[in-house]
């Protein structure tokens, strides 16, 4: 008698990260689920909802790396984010953002790009460090 392990539902990605990377765009960075690794049936599912709705709409599909840039985010709007890993059995657990992300409006709208200076390097270099929030944006 032949016995195979059958895949089991995958494992969720870990440490969900979101950042700017370019105007109103999100880009999200999560750690591997060790089943997407080992698998090569296994991908990740993007997901996005506005907070005005309950409705998880899906961003993409058939992720394979542990990054993905997020576009088409409307100005002055609040998201949250999940990724999940999927295996020809089914979708894993889903790895929610814990905040919202607001896609800030563009300067001609707000007249503030919400970017906040918060460091200038003062050895003669023109770096400029930016944050939004809590996250640096270099």
């Amino acid at each position: 008698m032949d016995l195979r392990t059958l895949p089991d539902f995958p494992q969720p990605p870990t440490n969900l990260q979101l950042f700017e990377e370019v105007p109103n765009t999100v880009t999200l960075t999560w750690n591997h689920s060790p089943d997407v690794q080992e698998d090569s049936e296994a991908h990740y599912v993007i997901m996005k909802r506005d907070v005005s709705t309950a409705i998880w709409f899906t961003v993409a599909e058939h992720v394979f790396s542990n990054k993905y840039t997020v576009t088409g985010l409307l100005p002055g709007r609040k998201y949250y984010f999940r990724v999940l890993a999927r295996n020809e059995i089914s979708d894993g657990d889903p790895l929610d953002s814990r905040d919202t992300w607001l896609v800030n409006k563009d300067k001609s709208e707000s007249g503030d790009l919400g970017v906040q200076v918060t460091s200038v390097i003062p050895d003669g270099g023109d770096e400029i460090r930016v944050a939004r929030g809590t996250q640096d944006l270099r």
